[in-house]
């Protein structure tokens, strides 16, 4: 996914992409542990649910893709008709 949004440092984009899922696996259990000693398991849910909320709506802000055109040049190269 990364990858159609960037043409230039293509591979910096992807490796932070990587990077930041680790750093989101790290730090989410001890987050919940401490929420858990504050607000009780239901409380912790309420505050996960409100994070992944946010990750939605970011979501859904992304823009949208240009489709990309496929020219009669790559299309032959790869075989396919015209």
């Amino acid at each position: 996914m990364v990858g159609y949004y960037f043409e230039r440092r293509r591979g910096i984009a992807a490796g932070m992409a990587c990077s930041g899922a680790g750093f989101g696996l790290l730090t989410l259990a001890p987050l919940a542990a401490f929420l858990v000693t504050e607000y009780s398991w239901k409380g912790t849910l309420t505050v996960l649910s409100g994070v992944s909320l946010n990750c939605l709506v970011w979501g859904a802000l992304m823009r949208p893709l240009p489709a990309r055109s496929c020219t009669v040049a790559k299309v032959q190269h790869f075989g396919g008709a015209v």
